[in-house]
């Protein structure tokens, strides 16, 4: 594969699971949904707290790492594999669109148009000679 940063990667596991996250707090600010999530989140803080540990700390070492290997071993080169495939379709489709419609040759009268304008004219500095007849 490619040799790019991390910031190139979709890590979709991470963004869906950082955007449950987000949907689950903005849902705490509804009045009934809230509740329920409220009464969710105190006993599973609870049942967490049984086992000696905390929710943040079941997040923080045990989900995002394992989303993390899930994005970077599975999720992330089957998206660049499918990008790919489509990025090519794409220029192949371009290319049969060109063919049918004659793109191409258009391109290249408009490019002949602008050699044309660009090479300089040849004219001469002296006086015609003068033929007697």
């Amino acid at each position: 594969m490619s040799t790019s940063t991390e910031e190139d990667h979709v890590n979709a596991a991470q963004s869906v699971y950082g955007t449950a996250k987000n949907v689950w707090t903005w849902g705490k600010s509804i009045p009934v949904i809230g509740f329920m999530e409220g009464v969710t989140e105190a006993v599973a803080s609870k049942v967490v707290g049984l086992a000696g540990s905390s929710l943040e700390e079941v997040d923080n070492s045990l989900i995002s790492p394992n989303l993390a290997g899930l994005d970077s071993a599975i999720l992330n080169p089957v998206v660049e594999t499918i990008v790919g495939y489509l990025m090519g379709g794409v220029s192949n489709v371009h290319g049969a669109v060109e063919f049918i419609t004659g793109g191409d040759d258009k391109e290249k009268e408009a490019s002949a148009k602008e050699d044309e304008l660009k090479e300089p004219e040849i004219t001469s500095t002296t006086a015609p000679a003068v033929v007697k007849a």
